[in-house]
């Protein structure tokens, strides 16, 4: 009786797909239990990013205010 290399028993496709299955299983449940840190996380970021911009852009405009006074 001579074997192929080829041969995958039909238990060990089944043991493969099983542990696919459980890591896509597994990380979609991660995401769906820290999805509301990743999303605050995020939205600091932005937050912060906005924050500055804003800050930059009155005190440019409180400067040339500034000088406008003393021309």
């Amino acid at each position: 009786m001579r074997v192929s290399p080829a041969y995958l028993d039909p238990g060990a496709v089944t043991y493969i797909v099983s542990g696919i299955a459980a890591i896509v299983i597994t990380a979609g449940a991660a995401v769906g239990v820290f999805r509301k840190k990743i999303r605050l996380a995020l939205t600091k970021r932005k937050t912060e990013r906005l924050e500055r911009k804003l800050t930059r852009q009155a005190d440019k405009k409180e400067r040339t205010e500034v000088q406008a006074k003393d021309v």
